[in-house]
């Protein structure tokens, strides 16, 4: 089994003990009494009530996911006992078993990482946690196979790294859960599994040394006492023991193949030469086949074997080889009646399903003899099978089943083992739906816990008695028609002292106490005393609300009791001693059990004395988180501490102080221990320790500096943690602005605005009116601006209101804001962000490579640069005066460049976008763009969607862009590339047929130079004179009847010239190359080593790096990279060939 491989259901749980009570000999009073005169001669019987008989199973709610739930057979006490995986995912709850009289062992999911891993429940949220983590990390423990030991230990296989899947045990606690014996030593896996009990306190299971293959072994609880019984089949083969069942009499019998007779019959005691083959059934090597061995109860055991005369067929052993024959041929002939489903009535038979060959699989039953063994009842009658299955004891000698009679499905049936006794217990599903009922599973009163589905509430928790009016849906879990689909029972005795938990109030200790006295219908008195009292007169017992007539005297602490007093009826006794608490106020209780003593004296003076356990459990103090202040400058990372103390303060506090631990950052505990990023655009990283750094990661950039004259200098963040199990507080920062790139706002009344190092942005957004900026000048009116100067400002922000900025001959950045604006950039590489305000703009650029940024427009816009227009219904009609660059935004926008226009870059949307004879770079952006470059040395740059691209006159570079879009790739005249140097899959490019595969089905001419990336690709020339360039992957390049050049890249490449002189291009890193038609008779056809430096002249390759190999010649650049040259012999190469 692999780490974190879930095997099918096995039904075998354990039981963990968590705290244990002192001794006693059993749930009811003990007596010690001493005997007065008279007729009273039996003392007062108690029943502490503290047994439980419950089944846990796993389901589904709708909410929480499928976790673990508990019932006791009633809807109020069926419940959901914890969510294991938080939320709505699935903890998971199966395969327990139960341990001890505290609950069960289990495995489950914690959603954590940790995977499936062992658990123990007591049928409590707080009492249901995690054993221990097997395999710690994200690999799963996988506990399987759980088996409960004589000893009240479980064991099991469990997965750890160091060790595979070996053989574990576990006593509950974490410290009691080890490894038992590393079978199969190191990190393989020796797989056990199959475990039953011999009777003489030890397990016998399979499993596999790695050196005797799957066999017989035996284990006492130790890991000496953990060995193998015998090599069955010798050698590393392993017989597969399997099956195991008792014969009653100190022996198991089981399956087993010793290679000579197959899979067979064995028998063993535990020892090995007390394990022989108990008989071959089939005779030679084929194998019985054999399964469903159980105890009639006579010493015997029925099963199914397989024989080559009678075929599957009904068998019985009682452990000897005469013993051990064919019961009865129920199907005549060889084909075998494949009986199942053996489970005794309690009477000495056994029923069972089996097909007759006449009736289908029906209802048998057999005492273990041949007259005995008959059909009980035809039920589906004629040849259709009823399929009758998990036959299940009701607790009065019946049998419940799952049976389908042709009319009324697949429904709950009983039998006692007679025709007249086998009837329809209950149609749950009516008419011939079935209900499919399964899952049977005592609950220890004589109902059983299931699960079936009515047609109306889906598969659902069911309980029956084995009556019909006693059959009902016990619990709708997940209500509506949709189904829990409760699975995974485990029944399970669940004793519980009362236990007191620091904090949560007096707890009652006997609210299910019963008395009963045959002989004396009052009681004097009951008194309650605690074995000892470690926390002193912090400890108390007391009762209120008693019944008329009993009185509670005062908790003496000397003596450590209470009595209750009075001569009053033994039913109002019992009603009183279920009131009486106890209570420790300590704020750190001693946590060792204490022993309750319970002393009745009756009427005749009799009296009778027993004692229960008592649990304290101290509890810390939650946390308290604590608001937190911290200060930074713009630039600067900070780390430090949070401030987590306990809730009385530390020494304030008598319990003894845990360690505290953050469990979430702003509301999310995923965030403990990361990077995240705020919503300021800081990163934080808060660890459970209370320890964290801050960065405020360029969000504050802008703030200015104390004396720019701004008045935005600081800012604030924050972020709030909330301890485990504690409170939540809020930490703020205060980030101090720094002198680089800041905003300085402007208000009312003159501001000396200085931005010193930096970009600096001056900011009149808040500006009641219009305000006058020149820059150069350093000089401002209107508005928040009058009276306002400048230095060292790059960036400025003007109004909502008509404004007229102007620059410096450097570099500046305008966004003007709402209103008739004008704005004159002058000298300097300049960006004006063009405004969405409807108003009609003037927007000169003056001197340098200036940018109008329109890129925040989402309607239709016209630009014409060569008429200098822009209009939009968003934005007006503006001027436009001296623009180099142009970005837009995501309308279908329609675009004029001019002789001097560098940049066109427009946005989302289907764009026309014309160029000049200048040249310009011109990226499409996302839709479906037309573009004509205009003359000049282009570069065009396609987006997502099927573009028109058409290069013009002039040497154009152009690429299709990214997306499988059927674009349209001209390069028009002169030396035009088509890149496809950015293409991570493969392309096929056919400059000859004219298209291009790979990232959608492109059309293309008029291209004299290809560059692909790095896929495998195909580049096939036409018949000019063309440069084929390969990327990273293994391409293959074929020229055709022009004078090409071939270079293949990175990669192993196949390269063939075609007609005409080619010349074949290498640089270093090239691969395993190849080429196809070297002619090394052609005076023009050339290889380019210049840029392989290993290579230095013709002599170096001549003597250090050409061989011949075969009819090949082979160049070896020393790195093991080569080019080899088809059918060229050495002789013919010479100087002339190469370029150095």
């Amino acid at each position: 089994m692999e780490p974190g491989e879930i095997h099918p259901f096995i039904p075998c749980l354990a039981m963990t003990p968590g705290r244990r009570s002192p001794p006693r000999p059993s749930h009811q009073m003990s007596f010690e009494r001493d005997e007065p005169m008279g007729t009273d001669n039996t003392p007062t019987t108690i029943d502490f009530g503290n047994r439980s008989d419950v089944v846990f199973f796993e389901a589904n709610d709708g909410t929480h996911g499928t976790e673990l739930w508990v019932t006791d057979g009633t809807e109020a006490g069926t419940h959901l006992v914890r969510d294991i995986a938080e939320g709505s995912g699935s903890g998971r709850a199966a395969r327990g078993v139960q341990i001890g009289e505290d609950g069960i062992v289990f495995i489950a999911n914690d959603g954590t990482g940790s995977g499936y891993e062992l658990w123990f429940s007591d049928g409590t949220e707080a009492g249901t946690r995690l054993v221990k983590e097997l395999t710690v990390g994200s690999s799963s423990g996988t506990p399987n196979y759980l088996t409960t030991m004589p000893d009240g230990r479980v064991v099991f296989q469990g997965y750890e790294a160091d060790h595979g899947n070996e053989l574990w045990v576990t006593d509950g606690t974490e410290a009691g859960t080890v490894l038992l014996k590393d079978i199969y030593t190191g990190s393989n896996s020796s797989t056990p599994s199959g475990f039953a009990a011999l009777g003489d306190g030890r397990m016998v299971f399979q499993a596999n040394d790695s050196t005797n293959g799957l066999e017989l072994w035996v284990t006492d609880g130790t890991e000496a006492g953990t060995v193998l019984v015998k090599d069955i089949y010798t050698g590393s083969y392993g017989s597969s023991p399997w099956g195991l069942a008792a014969l009653g009499d100190g022996r198991l019998v089981f399956q087993a193949n010793d290679g000579t007779n197959g899979t067979e019959l064995w028998v063993t005691d535990g020892t090995e030469a007390g394990t022989v083959l108990l008989k071959d059934i089939r005779t030679g090597s084929g194998g019985s086949s054999l399964s469903g061995f159980t105890a009639l109860g006579d010493g015997r055991l029925v099963f199914q074997a397989y024989d080559s005369t009678n075929g599957g067929e009904l068998w019985v052993t009682d452990g000897t080889e005469a013993g051990t024959v064919l019961l009865k041929e129920i199907y005549t002939g060889s084909n075998g009646s494949s009986p199942s489903g053996f489970t005794a009535l309690g009477d000495g038979r056994v029923v069972f399903q089996a097909n007759d060959g006449t009736n289908g699989y029906e209802l048998w039953v057999t005492d273990g003899t041949e007259a005995g063994t008959v059909l009980l009842k035809d039920i589906y009658t004629g040849a259709n099978s009823s399929s009758p299955s998990d036959f299940t004891a009701v607790g009065d000698g019946r049998l419940v089943f799952a049976a389908n009679d042709g009319t009324n499905g697949y429904e709950l049936w009983v039998t006692d083992g007679t025709e007249a006794g086998t009837v329809l217990l209950k149609e749950i599903n009516t008419g011939t739906n079935s209900s499919s009922p399964g899952n049977f599973t005592a609950l220890g009163d004589g109902r059983l816990v299931f699960r079936a589905n009515d047609g109306t509430n889906g598969t659902e928790l069911w309980v029956t008695d084995g009556t019909e009016a006693g059959t009902v849906l016990l619990d709708d879990v997940r209500s509506g028609t949709m189904s829990s689909s409760a699975s995974y029972f485990a029944s399970a005795v669940i004793s519980s002292d009362p236990a007191f938990v620091e904090d949560a109030g007096a707890v009652t200790l006997l609210p299910q106490v019963t008395l009963s006295d045959d002989d004396s219908a009052t009681l004097q008195s009951i008194t309650l005393t605690l074995s000892a009292t470690p926390d002193g007169a912090l400890e108390s017992l007391a009762a209120s609300g008693l019944p008329d007539g009993i009185t509670a005297g005062a908790y003496d602490p000397d003596s450590r009791s209470i009595t209750l007093s009075g001569n009053a009826s033994v039913a109002d006794y019992q009603a009183a001693l279920r009131l009486v608490t106890y209570l420790n106020t300590s704020q750190n209780p001693d946590e060792t059990d204490r022993t309750v003593t319970v002393m009745v004296v009756d009427d005749g003076g009799q009296t009778s004395t027993d004692s229960f356990g008592l649990g304290v459990t101290a509890t810390d103090d939650a946390g308290v988180a604590a608001d937190d202040a911290f200060t930074t400058d713009e630039a600067t990372a900070i780390g430090s501490g949070l401030s987590l103390f306990d809730a009385n303060g530390g020494s304030a506090d008598e319990d003894v102080d845990s360690v505290l631990a953050i469990g979430a950052v702003n509301g999310s505990g995923a965030n403990v221990g990361q990077a995240i990023t705020l919503a300021s655009g800081a990163l934080l990283t808060v660890n459970a320790d209370g320890t964290f750094s801050y960065a405020p990661n360029g969000a504050f950039d802008s703030l200015a500096a104390e004396g720019s004259g701004a008045t935005n200098t600081s800012a604030t963040d924050s972020f709030t943690y909330t301890l485990v199990g504690g409170g939540t507080a809020t930490v703020t920062l205060t980030i101090d602005g720094l002198d680089t790139n800041d905003t300085l706002v402007g208000t009312v009344g003159g501001d000396a605005f200085v931005g010193g190092p930096g970009y600096d942005t001056v900011s009149y957004a808040t500006s009641s009116s219009g305000v006058t900026i020149d820059l150069a000048a350093g000089t401002a009116s209107g508005g928040d601006a009058e009276g306002d100067s400048f230095s060292s400002i790059e960036f400025l922000i003007g109004s909502s209101h008509g404004d007229t900025l102007r620059g410096t001959d450097g570099t500046n950045h305008f966004d003007a804001g709402a209103g008739s604006d004008i704005v004159v950039a002058r000298g300097g590489d300049d960006v004006v962000i063009g405004s969405i305000d409807g108003a009609n703009d003037t927007y000169d650029g003056g001197d340098g490579v200036d940018l109008l940024d329109y890129s925040a427009v989402t309607d239709a816009i016209t630009v014409d640069l060569d008429a200098g227009l822009a209009s939009s219904s968003s934005i007006g009609t503006d001027t436009l005066v001296s623009f180099e660059r142009l970005l837009t935004g995501s309308g279908n926008d329609v675009i004029t460049g001019t002789a001097t226009t560098v940049l066109i870059g427009s946005g989302l949307g289907d764009d026309t976008i014309t160029g000049s004879d200048g040249d310009t770079t011109i990226y499409a952006g996302g839709g479906n763009d037309t573009v004509n470059a205009g003359a000049g040395n282009d570069i065009i740059f396609g987006g997502y969607g099927a573009d028109t691209l058409n290069g013009d006159a002039g040497d154009d570079f152009i690429s299709a862009g990214p997306g499988l879009f059927w674009d349209t790739l001209d390069g028009g005249d002169g030396f035009d590339t088509l890149d496809m140097s950015d293409a991570s899959v493969a392309v096929k490019v056919n400059l000859s047929a004219g298209y291009s595969l790979g990232r959608g089905v492109d059309t293309i001419s008029n291209f004299e130079r290809v560059v692909t990336g790095s896929g495998n690709d195909v580049v096939i020339a036409s018949s000019g004179n063309e440069t084929l360039e390969g990327g990273a992957g293994n391409d293959t390049i074929i020229g055709w009847a022009g004078f090409d050049t071939l270079e293949g890249g990175s990669g192993d490449d196949v390269l063939t010239g075609g007609f005409n002189a080619d010349t074949f291009v290498f640089a270093d890193g090239f691969g395993t190359d190849t080429i196809t038609d070297f002619a090394a008779t052609n005076d023009f056809e050339r290889i380019d080593l210049s840029a392989v430096t290993a290579i230095v002249d013709f002599a170096d390759l001549a003597a250090n790096h050409m061989v011949q190999s075969g009819a090949d010649v082979v160049i070896l650049d020393g790195t093991g990279a080569t080019i080899t040259l088809l059918n060229v012999d050495l002789s013919d190469l010479g100087a002339a060939d190469f370029i150095f």
